[in-house]
């Protein structure tokens, strides 16, 4: 005897199959998402110049470099009990002075996990894009903000504990087989954060290039090597 289809059990097999491919499909939006919002994400570290930059007092003009740099010697130490959150802006380099590339700084408490009663101290991260538009981490989502968190913890260990002194806060980014010293000077004024980067070994930094190997930087005596000013925060 031919046994009829039971019509419930299709559409309810139907449903099914509806609602968990709807699930994995916004689930994989989210991901990608997140992974989007930081993927093109680097330690600020010294690159490759392709040329040196004009000196403005030799009829160069000021530049968005120069800008950045007279706000930064005007400002003061960063006191790190007042640091948190993520800190948006832009940087430029000096050999590109007109050009913004994508940058935040993360703000980050030490893991007290592994470092016990030392890890108590905030971190600064300072981390570039250079692929994404200037603009690309001026509005981020609650998911965002988690993935670049993340992302910042994991370049921690290739950052000294932030010193402060009178005028700056000091990070060293270590020495690495690969890459020179260098030496992230941040400052601030009432309203914006700013970053300095320069070489911490001599005059030369040496900075790795996936694509063409290892390349020497020069960054000449009091000279910076990029500048960046950090004008929102997202706490």
């Amino acid at each position: 005897m031919e046994s009829k289809p039971n019509f419930p059990s299709l559409m309810l097999n139907q449903i099914i199959v509806s609602v968990v491919t709807i699930v994995a499909v916004l689930t994989a939006f989210s991901f990608t998402g997140i992974s989007q919002a930081s993927a093109g994400l680097d330690l600020l570290r010294p690159r490759p110049l392709h040329r040196v930059a004009v000196d403005p007092r030799v009829g160069g003009g000021i530049t968005y470099f120069d800008k950045v740099l007279e706000g930064h010697r005007a400002a003061e130490s960063v006191p790190l009990k007042s640091a948190s959150g993520i800190y948006i802006g832009r940087c430029y380099y000096s050999d590109h002075p007109m050009k913004a590339v994508a940058s935040i700084v993360v703000a980050l408490k030490a893991d007290s996990s592994a470092h016990g009663p030392l890890g108590s101290e905030t971190r600064l991260i300072p981390l570039v894009d250079r692929a994404s538009k200037p603009d690309h981490y001026d509005k981020l989502s609650t998911k965002q903000i988690r993935a670049i968190r993340a992302q910042a913890s994991e370049y921690a260990d290739e950052l000294a504990i932030p010193v402060e002194s009178r005028r700056e806060t000091f990070v060293v980014g270590f020495r690495t087989p690969d890459e020179d010293a260098r030496l992230y000077r941040f400052r601030r004024d009432s309203n914006t954060l700013f970053a300095r980067l320069d070489c911490a070994e001599d005059s030369v930094c040496l900075s790795p290039n996936n694509s063409l190997g290892r390349h020497t930087v020069h960054a000449y005596e009091g000279e910076a090597i990029a500048q960046c000013h950090y004008f929102k925060r997202i706490k």
